[in-house]
């Protein structure tokens, strides 16, 4: 009830102000919790009784342990303005970072491409370090 309360205080002065700032007038307080509260209603924002329109949907990023002889090597890549950067990070059972690597090309490229290419980069690292498992 509070980040309602809140949300719908920040609404209504920020409205008042800019109505106040841009049209010399004030509206009363009714008429924007009003409007609110159709945004709420037409939205679903601040609504626990019905299902949100855009569902949340929990991802756990956190890095799990490989079993133990093996190593775990993550690697990633972007793409931005006609440029690829890529990473790679290898760690053992423990999270010992046994080794890693990263890079820029610069190239256009697809996403999925420059995700290939880390996973290439991945495996030569992967090979300099001797790492079988």
């Amino acid at each position: 009830m509070k980040a309602v309360a809140d949300f719908f205080a920040t609404l209504w002065n920020r409205n008042n102000r800019n109505n106040f700032i841009f049209r010399g007038q004030d509206e009363d307080a009714r008429t924007v919790w009003e409007r609110a509260k159709t945004l709420c209603h037409d939205f679903r924002i601040h609504n626990v009784v019905n299902t949100p329109m855009l569902p949340i949907t929990p991802a756990c990023k956190k890095w799990e342990k490989p079993p133990c002889g093996f190593a775990k090597i993550n690697f990633d890549a972007t793409v931005s303005n006609e440029k690829m950067g890529y990473g790679v990070i290898v760690r053992d059972a423990d999270g010992f970072v046994l080794g890693g690597s990263g890079g820029f090309k610069e190239t256009v490229i697809d996403i999925e491409w420059a995700e290939l290419i880390a996973f290439e980069e991945s495996v030569k690292v992967a090979g300099d370090l001797n790492i079988s498992k």
